[in-house]
C-alpha cells in the first residue's frame, strides 16, 4: 500500500509543482499577447499592414485563452469525475453560493 500512497504523493506534488504554473504561465502569456496585439492594431491606424498582425496577435491570444480555460475544465472534469482526493488543482478558489445572503466583507 505504501508504493500507492508514494505515487499519489508524487502526483499531487506534479500537480501543484508543475502543471498548477503552467497552466497559469500560458494562460498569462495568452492574454499578453492578446493586449499587444490590440495595442498594435489600435496604435497603427494607418498601416493596413501592422493592423493584419495586431488582429492576428489578438486572435492567437483568444486563442490561448480558450485553450488554457479549456484544460483547466477538463482537469477539475476527470478530477471530480473519477473522485479523485488530495488533488486540488484549482491555483484560485472558487467561491460557492449556498443560497444564504451573508455579508461577508467587513470593509464596506
Amino acid at each position: 500500500m505504501s508504493g500507492t500512497k508514494d505515487i499519489a504523493y508524487y502526483m499531487s506534488r506534479i500537480d501543484k509543482v508543475i502543471i498548477n504554473p503552467l497552466i497559469v504561465l500560458m494562460f498569462a502569456v495568452a492574454v499578453v499577447v492578446f493586449v499587444w496585439g490590440m495595442i498594435e492594431f489600435l496604435s497603427n491606424r494607418d498601416s493596413e499592414e501592422a493592423q493584419t498582425k495586431g488582429k492576428s496577435h489578438m486572435l492567437w491570444g483568444i486563442v490561448g485563452i480558450f485553450i488554457m480555460l479549456s484544460v483547466f475544465g477538463i482537469i477539475n472534469l476527470l478530477i471530480g469525475t473519477f473522485g479523485l482526493t488530495g488533488v486540488n488543482n484549482a491555483p484560485i478558489e472558487i467561491p460557492k453560493y449556498d443560497g444564504q445572503k451573508t455579508n461577508t466583507n467587513t470593509g464596506l
